[in-house]
């Protein structure tokens, strides 16, 4: 249009820009809204198969090699790894404390903690239990507990890009968990879930910039 003169014609007849660019606004939008249903609900769907397919075929067996891991499982309760086997599911140099009114009650420190997948329980060796209340203290040593935590094996054996399979409800309600837990990676989760919303929008800014470049006329000399 710009190269034959129309949009020069239209603008002389007198249609403001603002009408002129109407049409592709409402274009723009019918685009963004597609794009925001495809990024945040179908396409995470399509990539668990994908995902799936990659990892039993493509790449090597995952192997965990975070080190220091600090989680909260529940309000006032902390636990630590300073590192995590996840072949075996076994954990290494444990603990585990409850805090009350922002003073330590309990902690539990063991040499290892594993993962028990036919009673679904944590068995917890060599471990010691320290009861505090205020200045006196109770101190427990044992061989073997067995005990239930909230957190489970398979946080430890999936690879960062297993949100790409999850949906816009499902990571947002994931990135309030990771909060509350206190995960260290909760940067990459929020940018994956600001890269599927941008998008969309980035539509109507290419598409301001296009009509305005394109609606000048230009000569070759």
């Amino acid at each position: 249009m710009a190269g034959q003169t129309e949009i020069i014609a239209i603008l002389n007849s007198g249609i403001s820009f603002n009408r002129f660019l109407r049409p592709y606004i409402i274009s723009a939008t019918v685009i963004a809204i597609a794009s925001f249903y495809l990024n945040n609900w179908v396409i995470p769907h399509a990539n668990l198969v994908r995902l799936q397919f990659e990892n039993i075929y493509i790449k090597n067996p995952y192997v965990y090699r975070g080190r220091n891991i600090h989680r909260q499982i529940k309000p006032g309760e902390f636990v630590y790894f300073e590192s995590y086997d996840n072949k075996a599911n076994t954990g290494f140099m444990f603990s585990i404390e409850k805090f009350e009114g922002g003073k330590l009650v309990t902690k539990l420190m063991a040499d290892r903690i594993t993962w028990d997948s036919l009673t679904q329980k944590w068995s917890i060796e060599n471990y010691t239990i320290r009861h505090i209340n205020g200045m006196t203290e109770e101190l427990k040593k044992g061989i073997r507990l067995d005990t239930t935590l909230s957190i489970h094996p398979s946080e430890f054996n999936r690879r960062m890009n297993f949100i790409e399979a999850m949906d816009f409800s499902e990571l947002n309600s994931y990135i309030k968990e990771e909060k509350s837990r206190g995960s260290e990676v909760i940067p990459f989760y929020e940018v994956e879930k600001y890269r599927r919303t941008s998008y969309p929008f980035a539509t109507f800014i290419l598409t301001l910039i296009g009509v305005a470049i394109s609606s000048k006329k230009y000569v070759a000399v």
